[in-house]
């Protein structure tokens, strides 16, 4: 019996100081290893994007769960940047659910965008959208600085959650790039804020990094419990008074 507790004793303090040498290794050589590589992922990206935008047309989607991907992509583009060599697809694990017994639940994340953008090199800056005014004062400000913006919207067709681009001003209206449109389209600012955004992110390159890599986790845990609540507010919102305002065709 005796020996059979010594056996046992010794299997624990075994196994113990196995897990202390994995978390050792995990947190002091496999943590810094993955901030080495983020780091060295932005530096190139750096050097890669171009200071101002290209016109580029909405890539369109033939897979369900995909308009986040073809969002980045045409951002990417917008930059000189080819989104097929950053392997965004992978990256931001779009085939991957997030919920492990729900296979449905694909599509592009705010963590995982925000953990992909940081990586190459740029910002993101999560829009306030409870104050409508100041949103769209904001978002207008940084596309006429020359920058893009990712928007989680409500669709005015039916309500569902979709990914878009907003890649420039034109005449005061937003220049939609939408991958279930073949063209470009235009949207009134202050309707498409208050009706129809529900997560607004601010995209620019920056030569630092102002994002550090392991904030993108919180940032985006953040991003997503905000649109949670803005989707409800909008669901009732449209229960109750129809989407305002029409898309129209850009010049």
């Amino acid at each position: 019996m005796k020996r059979k507790t010594r056996v046992i004793k010794w299997l624990l303090i075994s196994v113990s100081a196995i897990f202390l040498a994995l978390g050792y290794f995990v947190i002091f050589e496999v943590a810094p290893r993955i901030r080495s590589k983020s780091e060295a992922s932005r530096d190139s990206a750096i050097a890669e994007y171009r200071r101002f935008l290209i016109d580029v047309a909405p890539e369109a989607q033939f897979e369900n769960d995909t308009c986040g991907l073809h969002t980045l992509r045409v951002i990417y583009k917008s930059y000189g940047l080819d989104p097929d060599k950053k392997a965004l697809r992978f990256r931001l694990g779009l085939d991957t659910p997030a919920n492990p017994i729900d296979p449905g639940s694909t599509g592009t994340l705010q963590p995982d965008m925000f953990r992909v953008l940081n990586q190459d090199g740029f910002l993101y800056e999560l829009v306030d959208l409870n104050d409508v005014g100041s949103a769209v004062t904001k978002l207008l400000e940084h596309l006429k600085g020359g920058n893009m913006a990712a928007v989680l919207i409500a669709r005015r067709e039916n309500g569902a959650m979709h990914w878009i681009a907003v890649q420039r001003v034109e005449n005061e209206h937003l220049v939609i790039l939408d991958s279930l449109s073949k063209n470009s389209y235009l949207e009134s600012p202050d309707t498409f804020t208050r009706n129809m955004a529900i997560s607004c992110v601010l995209v620019k390159p920056s030569d630092i990094a102002p994002n550090s890599p392991d904030s993108s986790l919180t940032d985006g845990a953040a991003a997503l419990f905000q649109s949670i609540r803005r989707y409800s507010f909008l669901k009732k919102q449209r229960a109750g008074n129809p989407v305002g305002g029409e898309k129209r065709n850009a010049p």
